[in-house]
């Protein structure tokens, strides 16, 4: 919490995974970062956020845990109790954090990037129809990654980028795109152009990487490798 103020943009939620200790760690991020600060939601982060929106009880896996960290696990397992755990059984927020608005269920300036399993599990939570109504609700730019990817924005601005392919549908390759928009808001640009540019450069890389290795044989790292081309494209 303390570090979030010296951030130019934070980027929430790969590699996180969903535990009590992740969701109270998403919950707190949350609470810790103004309007003014670019935040990009993703993976274990958006499901998180489903978690507190639905306000059930998450599924949590204690598996893994080292030897040296049942203190740390106290911890957290109380912060979490004392942002959950209120008579009906559900999770919700305490009062006292109000900070980004995840009380009133606003994240303003905030990019959500879910693909189709993770916005499913967002619409059910908020009781949204659909991603227009998403945005809505959570006055958040939301990316609904897909064969057609859209961007929409709650000013009303949507847009669909069709340049993607199957290469991109591999594990990983949405870290990478949540990285690279991150690095687009920590440059300056505003959300939605950052959310925008970011999945062309994204479904431009992966054309590339398609071409020089096959649609079959692409992994989330060899986008890296394209990407200064790509960018040099762009530049020029």
């Amino acid at each position: 919490r303390s570090l979030v103020k010296h951030c130019d943009a934070i980027v929430l939620g790969p590699g996180l995974s969903l535990t009590e200790a992740s969701i109270a760690f998403v919950v707190s991020v949350l609470d810790a970062t103004d309007a003014e600060t670019p935040l990009l939601i993703d993976a274990d982060a958006l499901n998180a956020l489903a978690a507190v929106g639905e306000r059930k009880p998450p599924v949590v896996s204690h598996e893994g845990t080292e030897p040296g960290e049942e203190s740390i696990n106290s911890v957290t397992q109380g912060l979490t109790r004392n942002l959950a755990l209120e008579s009906a059984g559900g999770l919700r927020v305490k009062p006292a954090m109000t900070g980004r608005g995840v009380i009133n269920r606003r994240l303003p300036g905030s990019i959500l990037t879910p693909h189709a399993g993770e916005l499913d599990r967002l619409l059910k939570a908020f009781n949204c129809e659909n991603a227009e109504a998403l945005t809505q609700e959570l006055c958040a730019i939301v990316v609904a990654k897909g064969p057609e990817t859209r961007i929409l924005s709650p000013d009303g601005r949507t847009l669909t980028n069709s340049n993607g392919t199957p290469a991109l549908a591999t594990a990983g390759t949405g870290d990478v795109l949540s990285g690279i928009i991150g690095s687009l808001l920590a440059q300056g640009l505003a959300p939605f152009e950052a959310a925008t540019l970011g999945v062309e450069l994204h479904a431009q890389a992966g054309k590339r990487a398609e071409q020089e290795l096959g649609t079959r044989s692409v992994i989330a790292t060899d986008l890296l490798a394209q990407l200064p081309q790509v960018l040099k494209g762009v530049s020029s």
